[in-house]
């Protein structure tokens, strides 16, 4: 079993976890609430190195479903299928905050801020509540939805929500606005549009 932690809520982790998941590895958790949570409840922390009394051996198998590429983001948009979930902030979703030769989004694609699915403390909203919420902005456990983000972190962490969720059919764009802001053959939408 692995499990992840991070100090940001659960993003770093998260990425962890979908790398892991799309080489075949089903034995991931992420700590939800990270190392801060950890430590508010008085946990203990060691310091050092560590080594594994028993290493263990790992044998990929491949997934392919759960990575989505350029060409497979193209296709949704033309064909309006998969639906297009954009984790990042506002700012970035419009194009007012460009990290990226363009800035903006992929036409058609739904802006839902990966930070959303978290309360103050960095853990999880109610998991009914998170079904409601994704299901309401038209991501329902039937959809077949691809995220995205700048470099495929944050849209792995909704990646992760929507699979414990329940959802079967999710993949993320692994080169993200990284990849599609910064190639001037693909169409891009600024604003709110």
């Amino acid at each position: 079993m692995v499990v992840g932690y991070d100090a940001e809520g659960g993003h770093h982790a998260a990425r962890l976890w979908l790398a892991l998941r799309r080489f075949g590895h089903d034995r991931m958790a992420v700590m939800e609430g990270g190392i801060q949570k950890w430590i508010a409840e008085g946990r203990s922390l060691e310091t050092g190195d560590r080594s594994l009394d028993t290493p263990a051996v790992f044998t990929p198998r491949p997934r392919e479903r759960v990575v989505a590429s350029k060409a497979d983001v193209l296709a949704a948009v033309r064909s309006g299928d998969p639906w297009l979930l954009d984790v990042r902030r506002d700012a970035e979703f419009t194009g007012a905050e460009n990290r990226a030769a363009r800035g903006g989004h992929i036409p058609g694609a739904v802006n839902i801020p990966w930070k959303d699915a978290l309360k103050e403390d960095w853990t999880l909203r109610d998991a009914d509540e998170l079904e409601d919420f994704y299901t309401n902005a038209g991501f329902g456990p039937e959809t077949s939805t691809i995220t995205y983000c700048q470099a495929g972190v944050r849209a792995a962490f909704t990646h992760l929500v929507l699979t414990a969720l329940g959802h079967d059919d999710v993949r993320t764009y692994d080169g993200s606005w990284e990849e599609w802001g910064n190639d001037p053959a693909v169409p891009i939408i600024t604003g709110r549009s």
